[in-house]
């Protein structure tokens, strides 16, 4: 018995694609404005996005598409948190260490 939710493969992906370009438009928010911290955590965070992608490319690992929504999310919701979120939503903190702490588990 699994506890995910059913969403297709593609949906899946899709999500991933969307976080993917928050993290990227965050790249450009930095770049533009000159915000290092920006974009040091929106590349570090994409690095990690493409790291799923790189195992099964590279090196014929096979990954479930819900590990890589769960390795971009956890990375999308630590940034989003690192621009700002952790100052403004009190228990953004605990979202994003249960996050990391259940993908290590």
């Amino acid at each position: 018995m699994t506890l995910r939710p059913r969403l297709s493969v593609r949906t899946q992906k899709q999500l991933t694609r969307l976080m993917q370009a928050i993290l990227l438009g965050i790249v450009a928010y930095g770049l533009i404005f000159s915000q290092p911290k920006a974009i040091t955590n929106g590349t570090i965070a994409l690095l990690i996005t493409a790291v799923p992608a790189i195992l099964e490319r590279n090196y014929d690992v096979p990954l479930d598409p819900w590990l890589g929504l769960w390795i971009t999310l956890a990375v999308f919701l630590h940034t989003m948190g690192s621009a700002g979120l952790y100052a403004r939503i009190e228990w953004w903190d605990h979202l994003t260490h249960a996050m990391s702490a259940s993908l290590v588990a």
